[in-house]
């Protein structure tokens, strides 16, 4: 593709498998690039970007999920404000961190937050981003009057990548997940016991692939969803992340009967990026 205009701008969500959109002004997407997790992090920025620069796409590049841990904001804040440039010249979105109840800090998420509530400003409930950032962080974010008030991260989905057996024999035991996670979710103290039964229990082939499979991934987001309790309770729950991702948390929550929506976590990480584009120019 020929012909990028000076004020084009490049979208960058950064992560395992960082992706780029060659924008325009009005928040229209040119072009999209992919990278997959192989390449060094120092080298992956120019391959992504680079053609199109040399094709003339001299804008800013904003880069959500980059930024260094010392630039992070404390909440409860909104989550964006404008980006900080870096020696390389590129704006960086700075992430959210949290010091009580517990530690966190947010890589991407918080693009990803902003956008969704520029497109529903009056939400107030409860956010959960299952897979988000670098290293399949899960994270669940109270939001209210246009600001997220807390949040929790939860390494669920980078252990479950851990355990599953290889995709040899295709399938789900629905029935076994539900199981699963209803016994981890009542009893988060065996989960490390529980695991090690389903390991012997494939090993000694008393279940197959796909149960071993439900049963690892049901246990794990149990123990998360007993430990995130007060951020699902009665609350509206907006999952933000695309299938299959998305869809073991979304059915153990439907079981909960507790209210949710599913909506696109690419789609909404492009719209806090356009934003923070908007921020980067003054406009509000």
């Amino acid at each position: 593709m020929t012909g990028f205009a000076s004020t084009d701008w490049i979208a960058v969500a950064w992560g395992e498998h960082p992706r780029a959109f060659a924008m325009t002004t009005d928040g229209q997407i040119m072009a999209e690039a992919t990278l997959d997790s192989g390449a060094a992090p120092e080298n992956r920025l120019e391959p992504l970007i680079g053609p199109w620069q040399a094709q003339g796409l001299a804008g800013p590049v904003v880069i959500a999920g980059m930024a260094m841990p010392a630039l992070a904001r404390p909440v409860p804040c909104t989550p964006l404000e404008a980006p900080v440039a870096n020696e390389a010249g590129h704006h960086l979105v700075p992430g959210l961190r949290q010091s009580r109840p517990a530690p966190g800090l947010t890589r991407g998420a918080e693009t990803c937050i902003a956008g969704f509530l520029d497109r529903e400003p009056q939400f107030d409930g409860v956010v959960c981003l299952p897979g988000d950032g670098p290293g399949d962080t899960t994270l669940w974010a109270q939001l209210s009057a246009g600001e997220v008030v807390s949040f929790q991260s939860f390494l669920t989905v980078r252990l479950i990548s851990q355990l599953l057996p290889p995709e040899d024999e295709p399938g789900w035991d629905d029935a076994a997940f539900l199981a699963a996670v209803d016994d981890a979710r009542s009893h988060p103290e065996r989960l490390a016991a529980r695991l090690a039964q389903v390991e012997a229990e494939s090993q000694l082939q008393l279940i197959g692939p796909p149960a071993a499979r439900a049963r690892y991934t049901g246990l794990l987001i149990g123990a998360e969803l007993a430990a995130a309790r007060p951020y699902w309770l009665g609350q509206q729950v907006a999952i933000l992340a695309a299938s299959p991702a998305a869809d073991p948390y979304r059915h153990a929550l439907a079981a909960l009967a507790v209210p949710l929506r599913l909506i696109s976590a690419t789609e909404m990480t492009l719209a806090g990026l356009t934003r923070a584009h908007r921020l980067l120019r003054g406009q509000p």
